[in-house]
């Protein structure tokens, strides 16, 4: 999207932007001090769980872990500095 403050930004549709009807959330991470594991994807057929109806459950799964080096590297800024400035 760009850059703010020398970070880059990014947006994203998860993160809310309605907290409390007038403030947004901004999360700030050191992308260096974290580690992101996903596994692929996985299906399985599970027969038993509906055999009373002669049905059976198709299921798809992943795995997926965060590991950060330091804690501080994930921030969550929030509070009425996020609220829209209003010029009146």
């Amino acid at each position: 999207m760009g850059t703010f403050a020398g970070l880059p930004v990014y947006l994203d549709s998860n993160i809310p932007t309605d907290v409390n009807t007038n403030q947004d959330v901004v999360l700030v991470l050191n992308t260096n001090e974290s580690y992101l594991y996903e596994s692929t994807i996985r299906t399985r057929v599970l027969p038993e769980v509906l055999s009373g109806t002669l049905t059976c459950r198709i299921q798809a799964y992943g795995y997926i872990a965060l590991a950060t080096r330091q804690a501080k590297s994930i921030a969550v800024i929030t509070g009425t500095g996020a609220v829209t400035p209003s010029f009146a």
